[in-house]
């Protein structure tokens, strides 16, 4: 994979609190360990600059996050 995007900690715990679900930095570092990190890349990539990118990015972990029910 290539490094054009990377999901942090910090990005799971924003994406969480703008989706109103407060969690832990442990927390989040569980729920970064079972995401798809290629999908999300793939996603972000789909903007043509940062701000978008960041939006595709965090739909896609907010929606990988619903769907393996991990908060």
């Amino acid at each position: 994979m290539s490094m054009a995007w990377e999901t942090t900690v910090d990005d799971i715990v924003t994406v969480c609190a703008n989706n109103g679900e407060t969690v832990t930095e442990e927390q989040a570092e569980n729920i970064i360990e079972n995401l798809d990190y290629y999908k999300i890349e793939k996603e972000a990539l789909h903007g043509d600059d940062m701000l978008e990118q960041l939006d595709y990015a965090y739909d896609e972990i907010w929606e990988q996050i619903v769907e393996k029910n991990l908060v």
